[in-house]
């Protein structure tokens, strides 16, 4: 019974480290525009807004009409480290034509995004993780171009798989250290009981 039990505690531990080292990260900032603003991220063109007209989740999305652009730019980032590179997106009318993907050899490539369907009154969601350029190095993100619009965009997500290059955090440790000490003592005391003998 005691093994059972200690194998079960042991087994927990092993879980939440594995879990703690395992966490995901957003690269994007203010990913939902919920600052109220384009804290974070580049605009441009005559009309390109943080609106709170329409919204995926929270309370805000970005507005864009004609050619106007958000883009986003972050530390760069291996494509094979990347779980995940989405958005949501939603148009009356129009699309958004193009997304820029940059990488830190100066390249870029350019994907047409025709999954909004148009006229659609939902939310769409939008995956490029497939159109990563596979050896290289992510610098950026923008998207531009629609006609006539507005198409609204939200809930972007870069998402890292930290199990690539497991660097536990030290709570997490701290909290294997806490559930694995009492048996330890009782390791060592069970050891000097035989020596003892």
């Amino acid at each position: 019974m005691k093994t059972k039990t200690l194998s079960t505690l042991l087994a927990g531990a092993a879980l939440f480290a594995a879990s703690a080292s395992s966490q995901a990260a957003n690269l994007f900032q203010n990913p939902g525009f919920e600052t109220g603003d384009f804290t974070s991220w580049t605009s441009g063109g005559a009309s390109a807004s943080v609106t709170s007209a329409e919204a995926h989740s929270g309370t805000y999305s970005f507005a864009g009409f004609g050619s106007d652009f958000v883009s986003q730019s972050f530390s760069p980032t291996l494509t094979s480290s990347i779980a995940e590179l989405s958005f949501w997106g939603k148009r009356t009318g129009g699309l958004f034509d193009a997304v820029s993907l940059s990488y830190s050899d100066n390249s870029s490539k350019f994907v047409l995004v025709d999954t909004l369907a148009a006229g659609s009154s939902d939310w769409t969601f939008v995956d490029l993780t497939s159109e990563l350029d596979a050896g290289k190095s992510l610098t950026g993100f923008q998207i531009f171009g629609t006609s006539p619009g507005p198409a609204f965009l939200d809930d972007f997500n870069l998402q890292t798989d930290r199990q690539v290059s497991p660097v536990p955090e030290a709570s997490s440790y701290l909290a294997c250290a806490l559930l694995l000490a009492p048996f330890g003592a009782k390791t060592l005391r069970l050891l000097r009981k035989r020596q003892a003998v």
